[in-house]
């Protein structure tokens, strides 16, 4: 949401992955989960666009049919939970596993680090085409995203499939002629408990 042009103007970002990089400080983000909508306010919004988001987000919830007990939360900019921070690409470093525990990568990681991290992914690699060998020809995959609160299920939309949140759980369903696989993934800063 932003009034930039002289009139106040909500545009929906259609880019996925969805990345950090998205919310500009100046304005004014909603983001719609099953259960729930955030509305972030960056810390450059004007009054018009930090109170409007919140009614702009009741709003959404009549227009899109959901139950009016839908929970609002309104988060200013640097005061992100765990969960928001999980659908946007670039609020948590990459991180690669060495002996257990976890190292960042940065751009002075040693060339051993890099062939470490290559010899992994050749590895993922094989193990994803023996398993497609084994599915054969016409096998057919679904991912969905399972709320962790909920138990319930959604199918996510093709364009984002290969990106997955820390903080949440996802099942692929491979399904071939005589083989059918179903992999769990449980983000690794989803709490547990």
């Amino acid at each position: 949401m932003s009034n930039s042009s002289g009139k106040l103007e909500t545009i929906e970002v259609t880019e996925r992955p969805l990345k950090k990089d998205h919310l500009d400080t100046n304005d004014t983000f909603i983001l719609e989960l099953h259960d729930k909508i955030y509305v972030w306010i960056g810390k450059g919004a004007n009054t018009e666009e930090k109170k409007s988001g919140m009614l702009f987000a009741r709003d959404f919830i009549n227009q899109k049919g959901k139950p009016k007990n839908t929970k609002i939360t309104r988060l200013p900019e640097f005061g992100e939970d765990v969960h928001f921070k999980s659908f946007f690409a670039g609020f948590y470093p990459c991180v690669s596993r060495d002996v257990g525990r976890a190292r960042q990568l940065d751009e002075s990681a040693t060339a051993t680090g890099a062939a470490e991290v290559e010899k992994l992914a050749n590895q993922q690699r094989q193990a994803a085409k023996m398993l497609f060998d084994k599915l054969g020809a016409g096998y057919s995959m679904e991912v969905s995203y399972c709320h962790w609160d909920s138990g319930q299920i959604y199918p996510l939309d093709k364009s984002e499939w290969g990106t997955f949140y820390s903080d949440e759980i996802y099942l692929i369903d491979l399904k071939g002629k005589n083989h059918r696989y179903i992999v769990m993934w449980i983000g690794p800063h989803l709490n547990h408990d």
